[in-house]
């Protein structure tokens, strides 16, 4: 052969190899059946981003170990059933260094041989920081079996460092909790989900922390709605709608708290509180109380609701052991026993809790606290009736609580929404109001909501800081002397 043909043949080779390479790193929409006969074939495939699957019935189990976009036609036609046996199942499996979205599914558990065996309809733990996997848009279905008590909804595994987005979801008939975030580094925002307790009656949404885990970034669990009255257990066990528990002691490593804003609790709804069932609760179970403090929570805009009948030690709000500086305000809580019950744990007790600006109204005992000294600041709440705690028509007090002075009318709670936007594009630190939402920020990054409500009271005066994503903000205050007047600065 001559040395022109050899060079000729070479460049053809390594150009092809080219080509090869180029087509196999390039992706693009594959479909399922289309494609691919299988979701996880289309996965398995790095070609593949997104993988649009048609309405229909898939019975697998499915591990997403990349980066991509998975897109069901919908919760209510296309179905993933999982099939897989043995003791730790999980029906859609997602371990990626990239981000992740998994949306327009209904999920079901599989079944379980032994009552124990783990069962996840959505199981998440990425290695790598800063990436997101978003969950949003689906409906997961557990056993439906109350006695399959390692039956989740969907599990933010052991120590991820991902940011989990976990919107718009049905959870339901799980044997154990809906949606658990554990020890669980990266941000999580729970958010627009329709829960319930299961078919049990265990904590819709269980946030922990253990094994010596500090957790510092932001945990907002805002906007869901949740059934507390289901399951068989009502009545026998207790179950809490939303729950930040720092579990130090169990585990046996100090410390594992919950530091400075890292807790936020907004606009949730709690409904049907039946016998035993509350609302939202913190749990520090550590030996001594520091080694798992949950420090400064937020806990605005929710409420909780109890059901007909038996209401007997149900709960709006519950904290059990050291919780420092709880801020817990512009809420309603009608119907249940106590409205808010502070409980000593292993010796310790909440300690700064600010309650303040609530509706309190039919609760049974109302709110109590264990505390043998200092005092619960529960100044301003609306109590049920303008006479004040004690009185008929109004909720009462017991133990330790400074409820003087109070509010003579209802909390008026009307949404109240800020908007910002970022002018330095992705660089942070450079947000500016956009009130009207009528200004030109087409060339800046997202906009940024900040609702909070308006309050409106004769003889009181009051005010509420917006904080920019970058600091400083809008301060809303109402006049002294004119009630429901009110001014903006920034």
């Amino acid at each position: 052969m001559s040395k022109l043909k050899t060079t000729l043949l070479i460049a053809v080779v390594v150009l092809l190899g080219l080509f090869i390479s180029t087509q196999a790193m390039a992706t693009g929409p594959c479909t399922v059946p289309g494609s691919h006969t299988t979701i996880q074939a289309a996965v398995a495939n790095t070609a593949c981003d997104p993988i649009n699957v048609t309405a229909g019935t898939y019975n697998e189990n499915i591990v997403i170990n990349r980066a991509l976009t998975l897109m069901g036609a919908g919760s209510a036609s296309t179905f993933i059933n999982g099939v897989n046996t043995g003791p730790n199942v999980a029906v859609v499996n997602i371990t990626a260094a990239g981000n992740v979205t998994l949306s327009g599914f209904t999920i079901t558990n599989a079944p379980t041989t032994n009552d124990g065996d783990l069962r996840f309809g959505v199981l998440t733990n990425s290695s790598s920081s800063g990436v997101t996997y978003a969950i949003v848009g689906n409906k997961v279905v557990g056993t439906n079996d109350p006695d399959n008590y390692e039956d989740y909804g969907i599990y933010g595994q052991n120590g991820g460092k991902e940011n989990l987005l976990i919107a718009n979801n049905v959870v339901t008939q799980t044997g154990s909790n809906n949606i658990v975030v554990e020890t669980h580094q990266g941000k999580t925002d729970i958010s627009y989900n329709t829960l319930d307790a299961g078919c049990y009656g265990v904590d819709p949404i269980f946030v922990m922390t253990h094994s010596g885990n500090d957790v510092s970034n932001l945990q907002n669990v805002h906007h869901n709605t949740i059934d507390m009255g289901t399951g068989v257990a009502v009545g026998s066990a207790n179950a809490t709608g939303i729950t930040f528990a720092a579990v130090a002691s169990y585990y046996g490593v100090s410390p594992a708290r919950f530091l400075a804003n890292s807790i936020e609790i907004t606009n949730n709804s709690m409904f049907n509180l039946k016998e035993k069932r509350r609302g939202i609760g913190f749990w520090n179970d550590a030996t001594n109380g520091p080694d798992g403090n949950i420090i400064s929570p937020l806990v605005t805009n929710n409420t909780a609701t109890g059901a007909p009948g038996v209401v007997t030690a149900s709960m709006g709000i519950d904290t059990l052991g050291l919780v420092t500086n709880a801020l817990i305000t512009n809420s309603t809580i009608t119907g249940v026993d106590f409205s808010l019950k502070e409980r000593i744990w292993n010796g310790h007790i909440a300690t700064g809790t600010q309650l303040n600006q609530n509706n309190f109204s039919n609760n049974s005992t109302g709110v109590l606290t264990e505390r043998t000294s200092g005092m619960l600041n529960a100044e301003n709440n609306w109590w049920g009736c303008a006479a004040g705690p004690g009185n008929t028509g109004c909720d009462n007090v017991s133990g330790n609580v400074d409820y003087t002075p109070w509010l003579t009318q209802p909390v008026e709670l009307i949404p109240l929404t800020f908007y910002w936007k970022d002018y330095n594009g992705q660089t942070p630190g450079g947000y500016m109001p956009d009130i009207d939402q009528n200004q030109d920020f087409d060339n800046f990054g997202p906009r940024i909501e900040e609702t909070i409500p308006k309050i409106t009271y004769s003889g009181q005066w009051t005010q509420y800081n917006v904080p920019g994503p970058s600091g400083g903000g809008i301060k809303c205050s109402n006049d002294t002397t004119t009630p429901g007047s009110a001014t903006f600065y920034l």
